[in-house]
């Protein structure tokens, strides 16, 4: 698929130093991680204008 980037690794830290997204979109991943670091990770990596954040648990 044309653009489509897959990152292995801790996502905080990927959030913190990653060009901001349009769209963050996770398979019950968020679940897993601690909310106090991933959702100011979250606030910095998506852009506000554009903001789309999707979370499927199952």
């Amino acid at each position: 698929m044309p653009g489509l980037q897959l990152i292995h690794g801790d996502a905080v830290d990927y959030l913190k130093q990653a060009e901001p997204y349009d769209v963050i979109y996770s398979i019950h991943g968020f679940g897993y991680i601690d909310p106090h670091r991933l959702l100011p990770a979250l606030s910095f990596a998506i852009k506000h204008e554009m903001a789309q954040l999707l979370n499927l648990n199952a």
